[in-house]
Order: C-alpha cells, then structure tokens, then sequence
C-alpha cells in the first residue's frame, strides 16, 4: 500500500459530529501542501479536516521518506533486464514507493535482484552474445566440444578410394547461432567469452582482414588493355 493510499484510507473527512472541535488553521493546510509539494505526495483535499486529523495526516507525512533517484533508477533497470529475459513485471508507481533502509523500495530491489539471478541462469545467450561467440567458429583455440557444440555438419560417408572417410561441412552462420542457443545460457555463454576473449582476439589479429582479401583479389585479377586494338 503506498503513502497516498494510506492517507486516504486513514484522513476521515469532517469533524465526526464534533462541532465544537477545532477546525485547521489556513496555515496548517498551507504547511501540508508544501510538505506534499516537498515530499512528491498527492495533495488531498482537507479543506474539511479538523485540526487533529491534519495535525495527525502532516506528522505522518513528515515520517514519509520517498525512494531516492537512484533506487527508482535501480528498479528501473532492473525491471528492463527482466523483460529482456522474458520476465514481465510491473512496478508500483514510484511515488508509493518508501525510501530509506527497510522501505519498500528497497525490498523491491532485493526482490528484483534475486528475481534476475534465477532467470538468468537459465536464459538464452543475448543477440551480442550470440554474434561474438558466433565469429569464433573458425578460431582453433576455442574449445566448443568442451561445451557440447558442434561446429561441423555431416554430409555421407565417401565411397571409391575415400571409402569410410566422413565427409563434412563447417555451420552456416545460421545453424552455429542455432547450436550456441541450444547449448548455453546467458551465463555459461558469458563465461566462455570472458575464458577465451584472448585468444580469440590474438587469433583473429593474424587473420587476413576484409579488406586485405579486396585488395588481394584485385591485384591478382588480370587486367585488360584501356581500348582494344581494331
């Protein structure tokens, strides 16, 4: 339940029969909508309160302490990292929220965190994930078969002089992003990348770069005369 709703449920309207109770004091009413103000909180209307039922509602207030900037953009994040894992979660409004240790922002978080532990383990790789694990397929200092992925699709055993030698092809792009997805999780995916980030990156420096190949093409094409003789 948050502050707002709390007020609404507990600031009873008009004096209860009392007539003879003191009614608020236009400077009460103005130091609770400042406090409202300061505080983030809907203003209610309490032109009927009496001066105990404001005095009690701005004491209550003035113990309110709302979720700071950085807790509301901790659930924030929180919550989108859950979506992105196919966890759909709604938060409270964030002016509901109580700030400070023991409040309900912080239980949230907690919440959150823990939430985003569990689905993590058993989440899909990311799409970058994915990519880079993907552009170590040729890179032989990675160990895929530790992980159970294959990297090499079956063709047929050959016949004639090759007889009983398997025949086989490298993955597509395709079929490798489809075996990674199969095989890992988001987190085993993340320990593979950060185990051999290295070596795969001194192994793809001695690879010949797209352009190299361009310019290795071109120089070896033959070239023709501007205009041919007649």
């Amino acid at each position: 339940m948050g502050f707002t709703d709390h007020i609404v449920n507990n600031g009873n309207s008009g004096n209860n029969g009392k007539g003879s109770e003191r009614v608020a004091t236009e400077g009460q009413r103005k130091f609770y909508a400042d406090l409202c103000k300061q505080k983030g909180v809907e203003e209610k209307d309490v032109s009927n309160y009496t001066y105990t039922q404001l005095d009690a509602l701005v004491k209550e207030l003035r113990a309110y302490k709302p979720a700071s900037p950085g807790q509301m953009e901790t659930i924030l994040k929180k919550v989108e990292n859950l979506r992105k894992i196919g966890y759909e979660f709604t938060p409270p409004p964030m002016e509901q929220l109580t700030g400070g240790y023991g409040g309900t922002a912080s239980s949230l978080i907690e919440f959150l965190i823990k939430k985003e532990t569990e689905l993590g383990a058993k989440a899909e790789p990311s799409e970058g994930q994915i990519t880079y694990i993907r552009d170590m397929l040729l890179c032989p200092d990675v160990p895929f078969e530790d992980y159970d992925i294959q990297k090499k699709v079956i063709l047929e055993e050959s016949e004639g002089k090759s007889k009983g030698k398997t025949e086989w092809r490298f993955m597509s792009e395709n079929e490798f992003e489809e075996e990674i997805r199969s095989k890992l999780t988001r987190k085993e995916a993340s320990r593979l990348i950060d185990t051999y980030r290295g070596a795969f990156a001194e192994w793809r420096r001695t690879r010949i770069r797209p352009g190299q190949a361009n310019h290795i093409r071109e120089v070896g094409r033959p070239h023709l005369p501007a205009r041919y003789p007649l």
